[in-house]
């Protein structure tokens, strides 16, 4: 093991800790998993049938030398007290999101690394999504114009939530669940140095879960001036493109987490005057008569690869000496949960949160 730059442990062989396992040498080849810590019994099995050593003593698993990066993929409210744990035992740590409850518990987190001169950073994955991914490059192309506003959305119809995610006490609900993640993605497109967050106003519901919200709709106004509208609900019968751009020379849609879609971009803008009156169901209008063939022109969505495993290579790269900068760094995840608390207080009060992040 020692060529690899990553060998991992494990903090909570849960299901999102096995996908870790099973997934980092496929990720990158300078990263192995060797080793797990769980309070069950039945999952330190599952670590031994996965090659793993298995440890049910968390300071016999930090003491192990062969661990250099721990994983901490616990329950949300363990998020801070294992990865400072693990950092004050000299390793590094990746944490899976939502990264903790409050900016306050992630302020010691960050305060830990700092401490022992180690690295901290967040399994915020889905900045390497193909949809997003094809979001970002449609809107850099200029293909849309000036961006004037986005929805992302993401839906599901059952209504359930399972674990931790309908616990209050774990961070449960769909803010902190998918929330934390579109969130994140437009803040990641609206970085600080170019475009602050300036306010942010939020809804949250419980429609068939009574503790934590199962419904969120979140309105993110920016300095200058572009939104970003981010919806996450479970009891939603009918299928909903999973992003629109609307821009000020067109119109950008992406359906899915496979990034089919497309754009219309303007090629001419009409002359009202010459426009003809229609006949529609209420009454004659001028603003919904068919658009002319010349004024648009249907264009693919750029091809994109999409970054799955990007937080793993990245930190190996550092490791190496190859890379100086974590792609998710610890700031970029803090602006992210100062974000998701304005929208709890926002929810909370029923009015708008003035930001300046």
């Amino acid at each position: 093991m020692e060529n690899k730059a990553i060998r991992l442990g494990i903090i909570g062989l849960g299901g999102m800790g096995l996908w870790h396992a099973q997934r980092i040498n496929t990720f990158t080849p300078d990263g192995v998993a060797v080793a797990a810590y769980d309070i069950k019994e039945d999952r330190l099995q599952v670590a031994r049938e996965h090659g793993l050593r298995a440890y049910d003593n968390l300071e016999d698993f930090l003491a192990d030398p062969e661990i250099n990066v721990v994983l901490v993929s616990t329950p949300n409210e363990y998020h801070n007290p294992m990865a400072i744990a693990a950092m004050n035992a000299g390793k590094h740590v990746i944490c899976e999101k939502p990264v903790t409850l409050t900016v306050a518990l992630l302020d010691e987190m960050i305060a830990a690394s700092k401490a022992n001169n180690v690295l901290f950073t967040v399994h915020q994955n889905r900045r390497g999504d193909r949809d997003y991914l094809r979001v970002r490059s449609g809107i850099d192309s200029g293909k849309v114009g000036k961006p004037i506003f986005v929805e992302s959305r993401v839906y599901a119809w059952n209504g359930l939530m399972f674990g931790w995610r309908g616990k209050a006490a774990s961070g449960g609900g769909m803010l902190y669940d998918w929330g934390i993640h579109l969130i994140d993605q437009i803040l990641v497109m609206n970085p600080p140095e170019e475009n602050k967050l300036a306010r942010v106003f939020c809804q949250m519901f419980t429609v068939c879960n009574e503790e934590c919200d199962d419904l969120f709709k979140a309105d993110l106004v920016f300095e200058n001036g572009f939104t970003a509208h981010c919806e996450v609900g479970t009891f939603h019968q009918r299928k909903y493109k999973r992003w629109l751009v609307y821009g000020d020379d067109g119109t950008m849609e992406v359906d899915d987490f496979e990034g089919n879609g497309g754009i219309t971009h303007c090629t001419q803008h009409v002359d009202p005057e010459g426009m003809i009156v229609v006949d529609g169901p209420s009454g004659p209008t001028r603003m919904m008569a068919t658009r002319p063939e010349y004024c648009a022109e249907e264009l693919p969505l750029d091809p994109v690869q999409e970054n799955t495993g990007f937080v793993y290579r990245n930190l190996a790269e550092i490791l190496q000496g190859k890379a100086s900068e974590l792609a998710v760094t610890p700031a970029s995840v803090r602006r992210t949960l100062l974000t998701i608390e304005a929208c709890q207080e926002s929810a909370r009060t029923g009015k708008a949160i003035e930001m300046n992040i």
